[in-house]
């Protein structure tokens, strides 16, 4: 399934007179109300981030809420290329922060402030913002550069930066709130993958937010039952007092602890986004900040003067479930934040390597899974040493798996050049500049070791092995982006140093047939756990699939599984942990 490229409407042809300019863009802002603008860019985010809906659904329900019969009909006319709700893209997240920046700086409270956008007029400058907002966001995505006249391989690697800004700004959850909260569970609480690596992360994370980190999940768990639940429609949002009023007396202490870590108010994001800018030096678009996320994922929630409460990005809670408290200690200034961040890969890897466990337990009926794969001790080593951090053994053919969890920073991103960016990748995961191989990098010389006879893989025989399947599992889902599968298959090759290419992808390694390496994300992994455990189905076919459908991985894996038909499901097993904790948390609030 190729990449689809939706068509965004020009502002200037929705609303015949209206430029996209500087003066027309804060001119609209100054006529908008404060509160109210970041109220209805955060429902927009709830919208956009509704998993149960399609994309037309969404874009049909953004129009409908601002737009008249016959600005719809200039918004299909204006483009010969938009024929249809499925076809465009109104707005994206990606543009609302856009908007949610410019919103902090230039709008300021009317008197009327909770009821100034039941006015259609209001609505419609909305709107036009809302439609140049977009065309900022593109700018800032340096989006210019798919114009540029350079060769099809040179524009794959420019655009890298651009891809991956786009993927962030349009990324959509696919998996219920219910699997992101049983995930953050299982990293910080039970088992405890993180603290279970570093003992004194607990009473840090106590230090600096007066709760334990069991409780700060209660809160965070208790918050998603009741708005991420089935409830993102646009108008989820509450107030703080009923809030604390609908826990236990014994529990509003730390629930206000809550609430004072995890919100902001409008006066914060303007800092966060703008710094000590001051609006008498913005005189034009060039004069803001490149945007990062950062804040709202340390303080997802907006807090308003009158106490009512919003959560700013649905998607982005998301994601802060699974790695909530190191922000908390980020955001907190501990010394030690940076340090525990670099650290998160390590409780990644065993969590993942337990998850593999599940589909694959060792029985004396069936020993597939080495997790890790480990070598026989040499020289004068005593113990077996890690090879890999995975293999799944199919007797003449294996799969053999890296598995890194990294964290991407922002500010290395949004806005600025791409070589910086790709140096980044290839410093997380290829090979560091102090010459520390890195994911892709060791795979190939894992395969080009046990080839020469340096390593003697432990349990595996690997003497009557034909085929590997090497595969980078990774954390970030953002890195799946368009022609990132490319860069790194492009890489790997590279580090592999191949003996022949064949031409349909697989590449020959001394005795071995190597396939292009395949970037897998977690949640594909997750979304084929049903077909594995209930239906017999082969990881190694889904990843020979991948290898003859794009032996250049133009396109990514999660792709290739919907071109080959395959059903992809929410895990289930982490759903029905979410449920478990979801239940346990109100046990634990409201004991009968």
């Amino acid at each position: 399934m190729p990449t689809v490229h939706l068509m965004h409407p020009k502002v200037e042809n929705v609303f015949p007179g209206t430029e996209g300019d500087f003066a027309t863009f804060t001119s609209l802002l100054k006529e908008l109300s404060l509160t109210d603008t970041l109220i209805f860019c955060f429902r927009m985010n709830h919208i956009l981030s509704e998993w149960k809906k399609t994309h037309e659904e969404k874009q049909k329900e953004i129009v409908g809420l601002f737009f008249t019969p016959e600005e719809i009909q200039r918004i299909f006319s204006g483009s010969p290329r938009i024929s249809s709700y499925d076809e465009l893209s109104i707005t994206t997240r990606g543009p609302m922060m856009v908007l949610t920046q410019w919103a902090s700086m230039f709008c300021e409270d009317q008197e009327n402030d909770g009821n100034t956008f039941k006015d259609p007029a209001v609505r419609q400058k909305f709107a036009k913002a809302m439609l140049i907002a977009d065309d900022l966001w593109q700018k800032a995505i340096k989006m210019e550069r798919m114009l540029e006249d350079v060769s099809t391989e040179q524009a794959r690697y420019n655009l890298l930066s651009t891809f991956r800004q786009n993927a962030a700004g349009t990324h959509q959850p696919t998996q219920h709130g219910n699997i992101f909260v049983a995930k953050g569970y299982a990293m910080f609480v039970d088992p405890g993958y993180f603290p279970e690596r570093h003992k004194e992360f607990a009473d840090q994370f106590q230090a600096v937010s007066g709760m334990s980190i069991e409780d700060y999940y209660i809160c965070l768990t208790y918050i998603a039952a009741n708005v991420l639940d089935g409830k993102i429609n646009g108008k989820s949002a509450g107030r703080i007092d009923q809030a604390l009023d609908s826990v236990p007396a014994d529990f509003r202490d730390t629930f206000q602890k809550f609430f004072t870590l995890e919100t902001q108010d409008a006066a914060a994001i303007k800092k966060a986004l703008w710094g000590d800018t001051q609006k008498s030096s913005v005189t034009g678009f060039d004069d803001a900040p490149a945007i990062s996320d950062r804040s709202f994922r340390a303080r997802p929630f907006f807090i308003t003067a009158d106490g009512r409460f919003m959560l700013i990005d649905p998607v982005l809670y998301l994601d802060k479930m699974m790695d909530g408290p190191l922000f908390t200690l980020l955001q907190a200034g501990s010394a030690k934040a940076e340090y525990f961040f670099q650290e998160f890969g390590y409780a990644f890897e065993a969590s993942m390597r337990e998850y593999l466990k599940s589909f694959y337990p060792t029985s004396t009926l069936s020993d597939r899974l080495s997790c890790p794969l480990l070598r026989e001790p040499k020289g004068g080593e005593r113990e077996p040493s890690e090879v890999t951090d995975g293999c799944l053994d199919y007797g003449d053919e294996m799969i053999l798996f890296e598995m890194k969890a990294t964290f991407l920073r922002q500010e290395k991103i949004i806005g600025n050049d791409n070589e910086e960016y790709v140096q980044m990748l290839r410093e997380r995961y290829v090979m560091t500049s102090e010459g520390e191989a890195k994911g892709v990098t060791q795979l190939a010389n894992t395969i080009m070791r046990i080839d020469s006879g340096e390593y003697t893989p432990v349990g595996r025989d690997f003497s009557i092995v034909k085929k590997i399947y090497p595969v980078l599992l990774v954390h970030d889902e953002l890195i799946d982006a368009p022609m990132h599968p490319y860069f790194f298959a492009n890489e790997f090759v590279k580090a592999l140093e191949p003996d022949e290419t064949l031409q349909n992808g697989f590449m020959k390694k001394g005795r071995f047939l190597v396939a292009p390496v395949t970037l897998m994300t977690v949640e594909d992994l997750e979304n084929l756990e049903f077909l594995i455990r209930r239906k017999g189905f082969s990881l190694r076919d889904a990843l020979a699939k991948y290898a003859e459908l794009y032996p250049d991985r133009r396109e990514g894996f999660h792709n290739a599984c919907l071109d080959a038909g395959y059903q992809l499901y929410a895990t289930q097993v982490l759903a029905e942990k979410g449920l478990e904790i979801i239940r346990k948390t109100r046990a634990k609030l409201f004991p009968k």
